[in-house]
């Protein structure tokens, strides 16, 4: 069926910590760093709109409509934002970012205690060279990315 394109994990401070892509045909940055910031930046925009626009309190935002693509956003209480990429005739897909969060993410990388996510670093120095954030508390786990594709097929969607 090939619904999907593409799946970002950010964290609460906008650093992507997983993305896989599908069946995604055209890329518009240069480098998937420039792609990833566009995505959160995108997202994070609409969130704020959607806020400042809505007549009542409106603090979740789900999905944002094109005429060839749809983008689902789902953000959990600690901060953790989870984005699907799909066809934009697909409906809503909350509740499969929902499982992914509940039964994979936190099955397979909160849970882990090898997980990058789950070690503290150690202390820093003060004269240690800075980490580079990009490769810190990315999403490594063979299991989580199996697992993500395995439910994933097994709804259609891949």
């Amino acid at each position: 069926m090939g619904v999907l394109h593409c799946l970002y994990v950010y964290n609460r401070h906008g650093t992507c910590l997983y993305y896989e892509e599908w069946n995604r045909e055209h890329h518009g940055s240069e480098t998937q760093y420039d792609d990833e910031m566009l995505m959160f930046g995108l997202v994070f925009s609409m969130r704020e709109l959607t806020k400042q626009m809505s007549p009542t309190e409106v603090t979740s935002f789900n999905t944002f409509n094109s005429a060839v693509f749809k983008v689902h956003d789902f953000q959990t209480a600690t901060g953790l934002r989870f984005i699907l990429c799909s066809d934009h005739a697909v409906e809503d897909l909350t509740k499969h970012l929902l499982y992914i969060y509940k039964n994979i993410y936190v099955e397979y990388v909160s849970k882990n205690p090898l997980s990058a996510l789950a070690v503290m670093p150690p202390p820093r120095k003060k004269k240690a060279p800075p980490t580079n954030p990009m490769t810190q508390g990315a999403i490594t786990c063979e299991l989580f990315r199996t697992q993500l594709n395995r439910y994933l097929t097994s709804c259609g969607l891949l």
